[in-house]
């Protein structure tokens, strides 16, 4: 089968040993150029691996073997349509699929980039196997600081109120949460292993310079904080709050009020470590000399005398990780959502992400190839109370089976907080009161109650409550139900009772690329200060 040829640059040099080969050619093509390439048709399985070249024949026995050892049914996507596609919008990069018209299973792709070439055009790094590049850690942080500034911080513009407690990476021991206007947070899930409860009279001595170097009391300090005290020095740091070593327990009327204050915590913190993976008692790994190995996996493709690589993690995973991270612990929910710029632990690779960029460990140093958008958050912290976005929020919060299911509502009251600025009247028990009867009408399937754990009252939220009409009273939420509307292409918006059916895009060099469909309440739509404009949609 002829694939599609790159007709709209026929000047382009393409590396000598493609030459023979128009597949190739396209190939290379897609990988340099993605923003104006177009798909490469393989054909069926079989077709795409019957090719006498040597240069890409290997990427293709290699992918066919990836998707039939995972069970694909070929009845639905060996149709004909193998080949590599330029993903748009969210990823802007290449991806070998199954099927293009299906979007089945599929590789996302990076060229090898050769430091030592000139202008070459390849953006992907082969990985230490077993230690992580802490240094690239470092050069976003700073680059972040230096460049985006002000908008990375603080996003959802809450108080700057200080955490009561700091550990101190330099020291070594528990320090006032004055000592320092700059901190990093961390945020993580907590393992079947109960580490126990810091006494007051060790609190007191934990505030001694080393202290949390004695093995005396090492069993207050979990691996995951060890590793993190060790990150956060590396980024040039000093100061890290953690629950574990923060939040005076052993003085339950301040740990409630330090408590509350979390969201404000995770909001003014300069940045959030996430571990994604693993949990408290596996730390983070891949930590020179700190932690154990990682032992990550690199499919690492020759084509040509190029190399192409698959990425351990795509975009679909980073745009996950703020619903379904350590989703036995609600707590984490808020935490991801308060923090404006994150290291993230995920598929034992390293991430950051912020409001400005996303860069992975995978990548060149600050080559941004995902863009995870913020359109449903940046709507409703802009003032605007869209209830198709809270519907987002809901559902993604909801579907986590809590460790105890009566913190539902305690675990996400910050956020509600400060997203009762859009909604008039705030909320109860998470229904906007501005729309009540409307937010009552949601519904799901397959959910369960939620009820309370056999936990002390006393160790309980005063707040606590899990009514059955509200959708925090249950686990597993899919929607809230919507007027009838009818979708339509142009027009917009379209009224439909008493809201108006919207289409949101965003601005990328001149063109309007959708990002959802939703309604809005006519009311609150008419306030605005908007013109009408025309456009074509990309």
């Amino acid at each position: 089968m002829d694939v599609i040829q790159p007709t709209s640059n026929p000047a382009i040099d393409y590396p000598k040993w493609a030459s023979d080969c128009s597949t190739c050619k396209a190939i290379w093509y897609q990988l340099t150029h993605p923003d104006t390439a177009s798909e490469v048709n393989l054909g069926f399985y079989e077709e795409a691996l019957s090719t006498t070249c040597q240069n890409h024949i290997v990427l293709v026995e290699r992918f066919i073997a990836s998707i039939r050892s995972k069970g694909i049914d070929e009845e639905r996507y060996n149709i004909g349509d193998l080949g590599f596609y330029k993903r748009g919008g969210f990823h802007r990069g290449v991806s070998l699929l199954a099927s293009i018209s299906k979007s089945g299973q599929g590789w996302k792709l990076l060229l090898l980039n050769k430091p030592d070439v000139p202008n070459h055009p390849g953006n992907g790094r082969i990985l230490d196997p077993d230690w992580a590049d802490v240094e690239a850690v470092k050069g976003w942080k700073h680059k972040c600081l230096s460049s985006h500034g002000s908008k990375c911080q603080n996003l959802l513009k809450v108080s700057s109120a200080r955490p009561a407690w700091l550990v101190d990476v330099q020291n070594q021991c528990i320090v006032s949460g004055d000592e320092s206007s700059s901190y990093v947070a961390l945020s993580y899930t907590y393992s079947s292993h109960t580490h126990p409860k810091i006494a007051a009279e060790d609190y007191a001595m934990l505030q001694e310079p080393f202290a949390l170097a004695n093995t005396t009391f090492s069993a207050y300090i979990s691996p995951i904080i060890r590793h993190a005290m060790y990150l956060t020095s590396t980024i040039d740091e000093r100061y890290l709050w953690a629950d574990a070593l923060c939040v005076t327990h052993h003085d339950p009327e301040a740990a409630s009020e330090q408590l509350a204050t979390m969201g404000t915590i995770y909001a003014n913190a300069v940045v959030t470590i996430i571990a994604v993976d693993g949990d408290s008692q596996s730390g983070i790994p891949g930590l020179r000399g700190i932690s154990n190995p990682r032992g990550i996996q690199q499919e690492i493709i020759p084509f040509g005398d190029e190399t192409i690589l698959v990425r351990n993690t795509d975009i679909n995973s980073m745009g996950r990780v703020g619903s379904n991270y350590n989703h036995n612990r609600g707590w984490t929910f808020q935490e991801y959502s308060f923090s404006g710029r994150k290291i993230v632990l995920l598929d034992r690779e390293l991430h950051w992400m912020c409001a400005c960029t996303t860069w992975h460990e995978e990548v060149t140093l600050f080559t941004e190839i995902d863009h995870i958008f913020r359109y449903q958050f940046d709507l409703l912290t802009a003032g605007f109370p869209a209830d198709f976005c809270l519907t987002q929020h809901a559902m993604a919060y909801n579907q986590r089976a809590l460790t105890f299911q009566e913190d539902a509502l305690p675990a996400i009251s910050g956020l509600l907080s400060v997203l009762s600025r859009s909604f008039e009247g705030g909320f109860l028990y998470g229904i906007p009161e501005m729309f009540f009867e409307h937010s009552l009408g949601w519904w799901g399937m397959d959910m369960v109650r939620r009820v309370s754990s056999d936990r002390p009252t006393e160790k309980q939220f005063a707040f606590s409550g899990l009514p059955s009409w509200s959708w925090l009273g249950w686990q597993g939420l899919k929607r809230y139900t919507k007027p009838k509307e009818n979708f339509v292409a142009v027009d917009l918006p379209q009224i439909t009772e008493d809201l108006y059916s919207v289409l949101w895009v965003e601005w990328k060099d001149g063109i309007a690329y959708r990002l959802a469909s939703g309604e809005v309440i006519a009311e609150e739509w008419e306030k605005l200060d908007l013109k009408k404009i025309s456009l074509v949609l990309g």
